[in-house]
């Protein structure tokens, strides 16, 4: 049976979008996306690709962020219908284009004689992500034109060091219903699985980084008071040049890989104890891998004056990939070279600076040390949590405390550790843990986020009917509201007046006024509340499936 235009070319563009290795999509419910809709379902029918239906474009578009992270970064679909459906998804777009993840954004859109006419749910919507990512305009006639734009936007989303978000806006012509009411447009399936269309070459990154010289490398290695930071993707070279170099690391947790013999316990106080007029006053030189964005003592480390800094991007690229806030690089490089993880016979010298590092710095925080003479603290719950998980587990750490928590705890060996660090924000971690989740269905997940993150994205808790069960909980430490705030310049300027302090109590800190229990249960979700450690611990041993909130009261 003869179909609709535009129902054929939402076909072409699932049968290449599966070509191109897309196996999970989020769909937005609408009337304009309705051809792909159709296109998705006959696919999904045939084993080609999972499909979950979200109705929050916001939290839809960070599902699919968290489908990617938990699938090492496979691509992943979301599809919404025309107007401000788009313009939800642009907090994703930006942490995907600075974090280096292939979110495909896949638009529909009024058809071009509709545009400047007033009509309803119309807008530009080529460049509605700035300059995130740019948008493909998919030329909705001839399949083999359809099937090639679609193909070479996503091999240009999905390469090695080098990944991005993409956008294709399709504009769809009435009529937007298949054919058949007989159930024949079940044989759009056939139509996505015929004929093969072939995966557009990975075009070639083009290289950010400066040559390096024989002599500059040398250079490089022969200094023997530098200091290696592992910041958010920094990847495990990093870990490698540490140690092959001897060098001392001071690793964050997003790093992406597990600890080794140099790194640098309590960093945070390591640093604040040597720099000025002790040892790191002959600090030399800083090799920093990916961003780091967990402390403010190695991010001004890295920015100090009068020190040599190498610039190693981010594992999986993204925008500002290079850390360099004070834009005193000397070298920025894609990766390190293979020669400098060659093991080297460190010097004298050298093996001192390492030894200063390792055991001049005070001794790791006790967890349990932190509980508070009233209750619970969010550093005992977080140490609580991280103790409970075992290898094969997921760990999604929210921003701001929750992750600075975790950042100081002792992982367990065989984690995966997952976190929104391209901007660092609030928005969709509820979402992007439950992507993870789903991604990774044969293993448990947990997620730790203060009240206001979880708040902020508590309709990522609805999923759709019909849904593969998850096994994921989320513990929200119930602090008051972004507490971190009292812990930077603002708890000073707050102890200044009472109207200073009512200005950063009810417009930082934000103590929230919703239940977070209420909020659990109403989605649909299993609720615990707890206010003590032994029941947090108690708690997260048992591990029952299904979607869990667990609820931390933290007093201090």
């Amino acid at each position: 049976m003869k179909q609709p235009p535009a129902v054929l070319a939402a076909t072409a563009i699932v049968r290449a979008l599966i070509a191109s290795g897309v196996r999970s999509v989020v769909i937005c419910p609408g009337s304009r996306d309705a051809p792909l809709i159709y296109a998705f379902a006959t696919a999904a029918d045939r084993g080609l690709c999972r499909i979950f239906s979200r109705s929050d474009e916001r939290s839809a578009a960070f599902l699919a962020l968290g489908l990617s992270l938990g699938a090492d970064r496979a691509p992943v679909a979301v599809v919404t219908t025309s107007g401000t459906a788009v313009a939800n998804l642009h907090p994703a777009m930006l942490e995907a284009a600075h974090a280096g993840v292939p979110l495909i954004a896949v638009t529909a859109d009024r058809p071009q004689r509709l545009q400047g006419t007033g009509a309803n749910q119309t807008t530009v919507q080529a460049g509605a992500f700035g300059p995130a990512t740019g948008t493909v305009v998919v030329p909705c006639a001839d399949p083999a034109d359809i099937e090639k734009a679609v193909s070479d936007a996503v091999a240009g989303a999905v390469r090695p060091g080098d990944n991005s978000p993409a956008h294709l806006n399709c504009p769809f012509d009435d009529p937007l219903v298949p054919s058949g009411a007989d159930g024949s447009w079940q044989d759009l399936g056939d139509r996505v699985e015929a004929g093969e269309v072939r995966p557009a070459a990975s075009a070639p990154v083009a290289p950010r980084s400066a040559r390096l010289t024989a002599a500059q490398s040398q250079r490089i290695l022969r200094t023997d008071r530098t200091v290696v930071i592992a910041g958010s993707d920094a990847g495990p070279d990093a870990g490698r040049l540490a140690r092959a170099q001897g060098w001392p690391l001071i690793r964050e947790i997003t790093a992406g890989f597990g600890p080794g013999p140099c790194d640098v316990p309590s960093y945070r106080e390591a640093i604040d104890r040597f720099f000025g007029d002790g040892p790191h006053g002959r600090l030399e030189q800083v090799v920093v891998f990916g961003r780091p964005t967990l402390s403010r003592q190695a991010s001004a480390l890295a920015s100090a004056p009068g020190i040599r800094l190498i610039s190693i991007g981010q594992m999986h690229g993204g925008v500002d990939r290079f850390f360099d806030p004070a834009r005193r690089a000397h070298l920025r490089l894609e990766g390190a070279p293979a020669g400098w993880l060659r093991d080297a016979s460190p010097s004298a010298r050298r093996s001192d600076w390492l030894r200063l590092w390792l055991t001049g710095a005070a001794a790791p925080r006790a967890f349990g040390a932190s509980r508070g003479e009233h209750g619970l603290s969010g550093r005992a719950a977080v140490g609580a949590v991280v103790e409970s998980l075992a290898p094969g587990m997921a760990l999604v750490l929210g921003p701001s405390r929750a992750i600075r928590h975790a950042d100081e705890a002792a992982l367990p060996p065989g984690i995966a550790i997952h976190s929104n660090r391209g901007l660092a924000g609030i928005d969709g971690v509820v979402s992007t843990a439950i992507g993870v989740a789903h991604a990774r269905p044969a293993s448990d997940t947990v997620a730790v986020m203060g009240d206001v993150t979880f708040l902020h994205d508590m309709a990522g808790l609805h999923r759709s009917a019909g849904e593969r069960p998850l096994r994921l909980s989320i513990v929200v430490l119930a602090d008051g509201g972004g507490t971190i705030f009292r812990g930077l310049e603002h708890d000073a300027f707050a102890e200044s007046d009472s109207r200073a302090r009512r200005a950063v109590e009810q417009l930082l800190v934000t103590p929230p006024s919703v239940r977070v229990g209420s909020v659990a249960t109403a989605l649909g979700a299993d609720y615990v509340s707890v206010d003590a450690e032994p029941q947090l611990r108690a708690a997260m041993s048992d591990r029952p499936g299904g979607l869990r909130v667990i609820e931390a009261r933290i007093v201090s």
